[in-house]
């Protein structure tokens, strides 16, 4: 029998155990001691396997090119400029080492699905040697290295950036428009002005000037802060790939996988900037106490937006805000919106301007303000439909880094690998509760939403 017909026969005995214990009612699917004790086994004895039949590949391919000329081959150089091939060399090979890994951005990888592959690679073939990359790409970033067939690592800083740019391209990536800080650690702490008043001696938190006289005393202020505490949640996303996709499609494998994962941490993050409970996650805009809803107009049908509504939460909009602020709605309200009008004498105005066009801008707007839909706000008729904000307003705490992690034995055996992208973020807006104007008797927000219209 030869080495990969033993390898077949384990794999299929595997599969037999695992088919056992699902046909298997009374055990619910789960593996006993002894069939696990089994399944460990066979994994090992692949492993050692497989290993010979790449030691074996190599001694041939070593064997039939002795004797022939051989080009010159460049490996990759570490932080210390050590040559550190990451195969045998030929005998007799000249060698041109390459620039200093640390100088590239991507580690010497050609692209993503070469970086997933070899992180694939840790896994199925423990008893390798690591690429010599992977080891690079850790050393130089400080960064962690799992243990054993779980191998995580973080992405390679290009890589990493590609993800990243890959959410910055999105047109409703909220996170872009918020007040953003890298956390390092676990949290971080930002001092903020502790303003819910903007009537005198209440400013800026307790800051109030005077009017005096010549050699009058002055009277001292005492302005209040208080601490906006930003504690990154983790999101993660776990992608199976077959391990035939993996050999045959390296390089759409890694474009598909950073579309993917980009565009799910994505969603994810803004999703939770709109509707956020902040617990286990950013604090949204619609359970946040700084916001303020407007309440529908006397004997408004259900399921409308009407011109007073858009009126009533232009006012209620804290005029510095204004010039920031944006109408994010569910694109649901976009017919209502363009049939839109306000009645003047016996003609009317338009209130709604298209992309282009009077407007002369590439987008729509509504009193001058950019209207974007995104897929967070709400259903028309619901609270979050329609909201007009300032997302300056927002503040938001990242960890930049992605990291990337696999394993080859959650879905063995379905001959597939399990990667796992992870991320985190935090955030909430800047303010606690709406502001009392100087003078006037509505609250103020940056933050405005229009009441359900059920």
């Amino acid at each position: 029998m030869t080495l990969q017909e033993r390898i077949t026969a384990l794999v299929e005995e595997a599969n037999g155990i695992t088919a056992a214990a699902d046909t298997d009612e009374t055990a619910d699917g789960l593996l006993t001691e002894d069939q696990q004790t089994r399944i460990d086994a066979i994994n090992v004895e692949i492993e050692k396997l497989q290993a010979q039949v790449a030691s074996r590949a190599t001694a041939d391919a070593i064997a039939a090119t002795a004797a022939a000329p051989v080009p010159p081959r460049t490996v990759e150089a570490s932080v210390t400029d050590e040559l550190s091939p990451p195969a045998p060399l030929i005998p007799g090979a000249p060698i041109t080492a390459a620039p200093a890994a640390e100088k590239d951005p991507k580690f010497g990888w050609n692209h993503g699905g070469d970086f997933f592959g070899a992180i694939m690679d840790v896994g199925m073939w423990p008893s390798r040697a690591m690429d010599k990359r992977l080891d690079l790409s850790a050393a130089v970033a400080g960064l962690n290295q799992a243990i054993g067939s779980e191998g995580g690592f973080l992405l390679p800083t290009e890589f990493s950036n590609m993800i990243w740019d890959g959410m910055r391209t999105q047109i409703d990536n909220l996170i872009e428009l918020t007040v953003q800080f890298t956390v390092t650690g676990e949290a971080i702490e930002i001092p903020a002005v502790n303003e819910t008043d903007r009537t005198t001696g209440n400013r800026f938190g307790g800051v109030q000037g005077f009017w005096i006289n010549e050699a009058d005393d002055v009277t001292r202020s005492n302005p209040t802060f208080r601490r906006v505490k930003l504690e990154p949640h983790e999101l993660a996303v776990l992608i199976p790939i077959t391990n035939k996709l993996m050999r045959n499609s390296p390089i759409a494998l890694g474009e598909f996988m950073t579309k993917a994962a980009s565009d799910e941490l994505r969603f994810l993050a803004s999703d939770a900037i709109i509707n956020g409970t902040g617990a286990g996650q950013p604090l949204g805009i619609l359970n946040s106490g700084a916001r303020v809803t407007v309440a529908a107009e006397g004997g408004q049908a259900a399921d409308t937006v009407v011109f007073e509504n858009i009126n009533n939460m232009w006012r209620r909009m804290w005029a510095p805000s204004r010039r920031n602020a944006v109408w994010v709605i569910n694109q649901d309200i976009e017919a209502q919106l363009a049939e839109m009008s306000l009645a003047v004498g016996t003609g009317g105005s338009t209130v709604f301007l298209p992309a282009g066009g009077v407007a002369d801008r590439p987008f729509d707007t509504l009193k001058g303000r950019q209207i974007m839909p995104v897929e967070y706000a709400a259903t028309l008729g619901d609270e979050g439909d329609i909201m007009l904000i300032d997302f300056q307003a927002y503040t938001t705490g990242l960890r930049r880094d992605i990291e990337a992690a696999t394993s080859i034995h959650v879905l063995f055996e379905s001959a597939q690998s399990l990667f796992r992208f992870m991320w985190a973020v935090d955030g909430k807006p800047w303010i606690t509760q709406p502001l009392t104007p100087f003078k006037g008797t509505d609250t103020l927000s940056p933050f405005v939403t229009l009441a359900a219209r059920t």
